[in-house]
């Protein structure tokens, strides 16, 4: 941790027009793309597990995380695993599955804004990377079943007393306080990752496929932004906006492991899972968009 933070002290003292300009970037991105279209998800959905706690305690709740984007499914799967509801095995499972980019992100910013689909296929996109994610999901749960964990603890009669004396307007207060939290966090990695992929920019050929891979492995925004003015052909652009959204990025991965420091679950199953979920994604993207 000492290395990394000097390097990246270094890096930031070295290049610092790069570093101002990723900084600009990432705050530019998080303002007009992450606020206005997750912060409504997250405020909706803390609203629903605090008026229905006991419908909220069902599985079938979990999918919700495929409305918000990250980190929320993890955070909906830790909260429901220290509570005892879960399994490691399927927290794993569908850690890989329900936490995915939002609806909005995928329809408005990469369907609309950056590759010009219309509804329908942009709507395909959005079941396609749903698709990859369970399958790819249900393909390393074959792994997971047969691995040894440590068993959940339980916290619900504590988060039970401690929600019972807090009044209505304390709790919506506490539910957009959390929401907000939860946003300037994602903001900061955002940040973080923007100004790691502008050093790295020189360095990276963005007019190819693969450069804007390799970006977009730090932060899929920031990748998948490029594909606007990249020169390679639209269908290629479907796939490659496919596959970065099913694996995440390192940005969504570091969101996604400062929720799961909550609870003993660990980040190396879930970044394997993303990356099976990729090649799927792949595949089927493929498929949809090269050949059919």
């Amino acid at each position: 941790m000492i290395l990394c933070s000097l390097l990246l002290l270094i890096l930031l003292l070295l290049f610092p027009e790069a570093a101002l300009a990723g900084s600009k970037y990432g705050v530019a991105l998080w303002l007009s793309e992450l606020l206005p279209t997750l912060l409504p998800f997250f405020i909706a959905i803390y609203l629903f597990q605090e008026s229905m706690p006991k419908a909220s305690a069902h599985r079938a709740t979990l999918l919700l995380g495929l409305l918000c984007g990250y980190p929320t499914g993890a955070a909906l799967v830790t909260e429901q695993y220290k509570r005892g509801l879960l399994s490691p095995q399927k927290a794993y499972f569908y850690l890989g599955f329900v936490n995915n980019p939002s609806p909005m992100f995928i329809l408005a910013f990469c369907g609309t804004n950056v590759l010009h689909m219309n509804y329908r296929e942009t709507l395909l996109l959005f079941i396609l990377v749903v698709l990859a994610g369970f399958l790819g999901s249900c393909l390393c749960s074959l792994l997971f079943y047969h691995c040894s964990f440590p068993a959940p603890l339980s916290f619900l009669s504590e988060e039970v007393v401690q929600k019972s004396k807090q009044t209505i307007s304390k709790r919506i207060d506490t539910i957009i306080l959390r929401s907000f939290i939860l946003l300037v966090k994602i903001g900061g990695y955002v940040i973080l990752f923007s100004i790691l992929g502008q050093l790295l920019t020189p360095f990276i050929p963005l007019q190819s496929s693969s450069g804007i891979i390799c970006l977009g492995t730090l932060e899929i925004t920031c990748g998948i932004s490029y594909l606007k003015i990249a020169p390679i052909a639209l269908a290629q652009k479907k796939v490659l906006t496919a596959i970065l959204l099913t694996f995440g990025g390192l940005s969504a991965a570091a969101q996604t492991s400062s929720v799961l420091t909550q609870s003993e679950l660990s980040i190396i199953p879930y970044v394997i899972n993303k990356f099976v979920n990729a090649v799927i994604a792949g595949i089927l993207g493929y498929l949809l968009f090269c050949i059919f």
